[in-house]
């Protein structure tokens, strides 16, 4: 995009005063796009930051181009770093919401998205991106580890404890447990001395 500003003016011959107009109108936009996107200049370009005095520097249009380069490569590295953050935020609050949630038997990735206000889709791009797995995945593997704890540390039957960690059918809860972990939930807690 910015080749193509360029190459209208190195197309026609243009006096430098329009040449320096021409370069007004790209910062204005850039900053414009810059507040839009809510990027503080003062975080990506420091504290001494004039565009505007910028411009009278310049002796050929390589040069301001070059510059403009720059401005455009920061913004789009700070924009890039902004979203990372919030996809982070994103997943954190996702997670933490299903560590409240898990032993409810109708939590739902659609459950979760309502909470956050966004799209089932949305979120499961950036869950996955950010998590290493599926939201799907993460809720089995809570639930799992919950199981797990309460069949070490309590005397509860298979039945009490899948639903305390969000199974309706035990005997469901049994095959996911044997699939996730490997042994029936009685061998995992004859395995661990406990029981």
């Amino acid at each position: 995009m910015v080749d193509e500003l360029f190459q209208g003016v190195a197309a026609a011959p243009v006096s430098f005063k329009d040449y320096q107009i021409y370069l007004l109108e790209i910062i204005t936009a850039i900053l414009k796009a810059a507040k839009d996107a809510g990027i503080a200049l003062e975080e990506v370009f420091g504290r001494d930051f004039n565009p505007f005095t910028e411009i009278y520097r310049f002796t050929d249009s390589q040069e301001a181009k070059e510059w403009i380069y720059s401005l455009c490569a920061k913004m789009l590295s700070t924009i890039a770093s902004g979203r990372q953050s919030s996809y982070k935020t994103l997943v954190e609050q996702a997670k933490e919401f299903t560590k409240q949630h898990y032993h409810e038997t109708d939590i739902s990735i659609n459950k979760v998205c309502d909470h956050l206000h966004i799209s089932p889709g949305y979120f499961s791009s950036i869950f996955k991106k950010e998590a290493k797995m599926t939201f799907v995945g993460y809720l089995l593997q809570t639930r799992m580890e919950a199981a797990k704890d309460l069949l070490r540390s309590t005397d509860l039957k298979a039945f009490e404890i899948a639903e305390k960690v969000g199974y309706a059918d035990p005997n469901y809860f049994s095959f996911s447990f044997r699939k996730h972990v490997g042994v029936s939930p009685k061998e995992y807690r004859s395995g661990t001395g406990e029981g």
